[in-house]
């Protein structure tokens, strides 16, 4: 992966709970978020940290892409919307950005734009990017047609 997952992956760690894996207490399960096993609130101070750093006039497409990725993970509709705007932003300077691209094609397809969503992964496919196995699973599921 690229450098740029770096930034992210400290601030979050270093705003992580210590959890235990047996854990059963059904509440603070539900908060958390699988992929970093983080909370909601963890996610929502990486928000403001990244929104500050872009207030301050950052035009970094690192902050960026945090900052999508932070309310991406908080997986609701009106997050998921929020994350497309930054995504918009990276793909605007840099139009064959292939995680954006993608991850906006989830974004759009978690709010049932599949137009959108079959569109961007397009665009991403026909990119230079070497690994293109995530991009051939997601054609067939947001497009509903088979890859060569």
């Amino acid at each position: 992966m690229k450098s740029y997952f770096l930034p992210l992956v400290i601030i979050l760690l270093n705003m992580s709970v210590s959890y235990s894996q047996t854990n059963t207490n059904s509440d603070t399960t539900a908060e958390r978020n699988i992929c970093f096993d983080l909370t909601k609130e963890d996610f929502q101070k990486s928000i403001s940290y990244f929104e500050k750093m872009i207030e301050k006039g950052s035009l970094n497409l690192e902050t960026r892409y945090n900052l999508a990725m932070s309310y991406y993970k908080l997986v609701n509709e009106t997050d998921y919307k929020k994350s497309i705007l930054h995504w918009d932003f990276i793909i605007g300077k840099d139009s064959c950005y292939n995680y954006a691209l993608i991850n906006r094609a989830l974004c759009k397809y978690f709010t049932k734009d599949l137009a959108g969503a079959c569109f961007d992964i397009k665009k991403a496919k026909n990119c230079n990017y070497p690994d293109k196995s995530d991009i051939e699973g997601y054609t067939n599921l947001f497009c509903k047609e088979k890859t060569e």
